[in-house]
């Protein structure tokens, strides 16, 4: 990376006219955070497409119906509109409006409770394809089968992982330089 003299000796980078890898790393999460958030919309207006795709006691829970899975879809699609507007925060200009250590708490949090939530449906999904668990059919859906098929909490997990690793990258990069 070239660097420029600020004239007392110290040099800083010179900047490309490329957004850096935060910047684009936040507007990713919060396309993401955002297209999360237009299907809990979607579930909590009724609709019950690609609902199998969560599996097991949520699924049963949403078809069921009644008021309370439409409040707790509403309750999803708020948490992860907020989670696209902290995104945004750490790397538009309006982010400054908000105290930078309040950001970078938010981003920890959330960071810390993807990792822990997409570790542990990881974790169980491997248990449950290796063997060492077994589902109980009882109350939801094959759960060895939801494994294999990558839906009940491999891909998900993972993505969660992925999800917490993001907003973490996010949290040293600071304000980013696009507009």
């Amino acid at each position: 990376m070239a660097k420029t003299s600020l004239g007392n000796g110290q040099s800083i980078p010179a900047t490309t006219g490329w957004p850096t890898v935060g910047t684009v790393t936040a507007y990713a999460a919060s396309i993401v955070a955002f297209a999360y958030a237009l299907m809990s919309l979607y579930w909590a207006l009724g609709g019950h497409g690609l609902v199998s795709t969560i599996g097991g006691y949520v699924e049963q829970f949403s078809r069921q119906g009644g008021i309370l899975p439409v409040v707790i879809a509403l309750a999803a699609t708020l948490a992860k509109v907020a989670g696209g507007l902290l995104a945004l925060a750490l790397v538009r200009s309006w982010g400054r409006a908000v105290p930078r250590r309040w950001l970078l708490a938010g981003s920890a949090v959330a960071s810390a409770l993807l990792v822990v939530y997409g570790g542990l449906n990881v974790l169980l999904g491997a248990l449950v394809l290796s063997g060492v668990i077994y589902p109980d059919r009882r109350h939801g859906p094959d759960g060895v089968a939801l494994a294999r098929r990558g839906l009940g909490s491999v891909v998900p997990g993972v993505g969660d992982l992925a999800g917490g690793g993001c907003l973490r990258l996010l949290a040293p990069d600071g304000i980013g330089t696009s507009a």
